[in-house]
């Protein structure tokens, strides 16, 4: 009671894509932007890629990465990989910016000095009643710190070798620290 129920959506075979979708799936570029409306199957086309990617000879212990902005956005693309990227599923990573900028300040903070030991987030409704504790982070922290913390040469290493491909959903919503974190991670995938 009170829920919205959520029709399954059907499986998606590769051959279901267009011609265009499936060029797409079977790129080799370094960058690829792909543009359509809501419900045109951009999200299954990106799903078809990680797999084909990790299908790929030599990629057997590589990730796939997909970065978005939204909760909802991350339970929509982990609902919908299921159907297509069943053989993979544990080799793709779903987060939210703040999530991964987050888990890399967590991990790497304070084994790069860049945070204390324990670091911790202080909402914007408790920073606006409370005003800005010090020694807490805000979310407007996350991207660049998490960017810094990137360019630490032990970090930077075991991040270089974990993805190999990197797919940011609604590219145009992203800020400056959101792109310093895709610009970085796309050197290496």
């Amino acid at each position: 009671r009170g829920r919205t129920a959520h029709r399954a959506r059907p499986a998606v075979n590769l051959a279901d894509l267009t011609p265009r979708q499936q060029d797409v799936v079977g790129a080799h570029d370094h960058s690829i932007l792909v543009t359509g409306g809501a419900g045109t199957g951009k999200t299954t086309v990106a799903l078809w890629a990680a797999r084909a990617e990790l299908e790929r000879p030599g990629k057997e212990k590589k990730r796939a990465l997909f970065l978005t902005f939204s909760r909802t956005a991350v339970e929509q693309i982990s609902s919908r990989s299921r159907s297509v990227v069943s053989a993979v599923e544990d080799r793709i990573e779903v987060s939210t910016f703040h999530s991964f900028a987050y888990r890399l300040v967590r991990q790497f903070g304070y084994l790069t000095g860049a945070t204390g030991r324990d670091p911790s987030v202080q909402s914007a409704s408790e920073m606006k009643l409370l005003g800005r504790a010090r020694e807490r982070l805000v979310y407007d922290d996350l991207a660049p710190l998490a960017r810094t913390i990137m360019e630490d040469p032990r970090v930077a290493a075991l991040l270089a070798e974990r993805w190999c491909l990197v797919v940011c959903d609604e590219f145009q919503d992203t800020g400056d620290g959101q792109w310093a974190i895709l610009e970085w991670l796309s050197r290496n995938s």
